[in-house]
């Protein structure tokens, strides 16, 4: 069975209505007649006097208890020297196969280079 919309929102509409009319759990037993008995404000002199009395008292249990730490410092540390600035790189240092070239190690035989290794 299909019902129509617009039955549909007008059911919604009522059952919302009717959700923010009803008087709520506290309110209810207000509204039978059983009241509730409210915690009676002090009056200011009351109020007064209790600040008479806590004037002279210590606070220092308000207060953050911080633990005492003996902690040694660093020595201070030593500055480098500043090197002079370069806006060059270094020069590029010579590959293994360049030296071996330069000495005349690369054309040697294999057995000539265990010689000389041996030596």
């Amino acid at each position: 069975m299909r019902c129509d919309p617009c039955e549909v929102r007008r059911l919604h509409r009522a059952t919302s209505a009717a959700r923010w009319t009803e008087p709520h759990a506290l309110s209810m037993s207000t509204a039978l007649g059983a009241e509730k008995s409210a915690p009676r404000p002090l009056s200011p002199n009351t109020r007064i006097d209790k600040r008479a009395l806590r004037q002279n008292e210590s606070w220092e249990r308000f207060l953050p208890k911080f633990k005492k730490k003996n902690v040694q410092r660093s020595a201070k540390k030593k500055k480098k020297e500043a090197k002079p600035y370069t806006p060059f790189p270094p020069a590029q240092e010579p590959r293994k196969v360049d030296k071996q070239l330069e000495s005349g190690e690369y054309f040697l035989s294999d057995e000539a280079k265990q010689a000389m290794a041996m030596a």
